[in-house]
């Protein structure tokens, strides 16, 4: 039977408290889920870097380790391209706030081609530079990719709109740039939460009868532009539980069939320039329609 191993550690006690998983170490290829959970180095400056040398040895042999979850831990470039030697078999990383700042996203990804049936990657918090890479279209089975709050610049190419599987995309809070079309979202009919907020050179470019193929639950396009006025593709999104469009360029009065739409949890319209009232959306949690 394959272990499952869960593992808390305080970051202060945590070289102290590494024998906990070296008493599993003889059996470290069976490990199928690690998570070292650090409550004191939440944040973007982790207080002290524990994976200063080589990587501890209990993480070596892992062939059969599906979930990693390092959140938190200032990992550091170096030892990132060592760890995903040790793990091939790989299906969900995790691994925000980790000291990667001032790394290459395409040296990272370029890491991660080699696990096929790779799922989750979350790489948020991390002050990575350089550009999504074509790379990332090679990662078929991806349902979930996170880069938020780093540094990253260029387009958003056309390989990330082919990975069919996605379900979760989060690239707010970066330098991005560029039009983003229709024809880019044609097939990501699996797609629940789409978030490319703030990202001011990001512009979302569709027709006015454009049908989405999804049904989304959280939309961030805050600071984006968006073309052809407020986003009627909108109005066939019956599940949205969160609609930031914050700061978009749009204007003028909202549209009638916003009134007649499910009631949406947490909705920002503001910095904008729109009137008009939103009666059915007067008992959200969180409506803001001005500055």
């Amino acid at each position: 039977m394959l272990v499952q191993v869960l593992c808390k550690i305080l970051n202060t006690r945590l070289n102290s408290q590494f024998h906990i998983i070296r008493k599993f170490s003889k059996h470290s290829s069976l490990f199928v889920s690690l998570i070292l959970y650090s409550v004191f180095c939440k944040g973007p400056e982790p207080s002290r870097n524990i994976f200063t040398g080589n990587l501890p040895q209990f993480f070596q042999n892992m062939t059969s380790l599906q979930f990693l979850d390092l959140s938190s831990f200032p990992l550091g470039a170096s030892n990132f391209a060592n760890l995903l030697t040790m793990i091939p078999s790989l299906l969900e990383l995790h691994l925000p706030y980790c000291n990667l700042k001032e790394t290459h996203l395409s040296h990272i990804l370029h890491n991660l081609t080699t696990f096929s049936n790779i799922q989750h990657i979350d790489l948020s918090h991390n002050r990575l530079t350089g550009s999504i890479p074509e790379t990332i279209g090679r990662l078929a089975a991806l349902t979930t990719f996170s880069v938020r709050h780093n540094k990253l610049s260029g387009t958003i190419l056309v390989s990330i709109w082919q990975l069919s599987k996605l379900r979760s995309l989060d690239v707010s809070y970066n330098s991005l740039e560029g039009e983003i079309y229709e024809s880019h979202l044609a097939n990501l009919s699996m797609l629940k939460e789409f978030n490319v907020g703030s990202n001011s050179k990001l512009t979302l470019n569709v027709s006015r009868e454009w049908l989405p193929p999804f049904q989304l639950r959280d939309i961030d396009l805050s600071s984006c532009k968006i073309g052809n006025g407020f986003p009627r593709w909108l109005r066939n999104q019956r599940k949205l539980h969160r609609l930031v469009l914050s700061n978009t360029t749009i204007s003028g009065p909202l549209p009638i069939w916003l009134r007649k739409m499910p009631i949406i949890p947490f909705m920002d319209l503001s910095h904008n320039n729109l009137s008009g009232p939103l009666t059915n959306h007067f008992r959200t949690s969180a409506h803001r329609l001005k500055s």
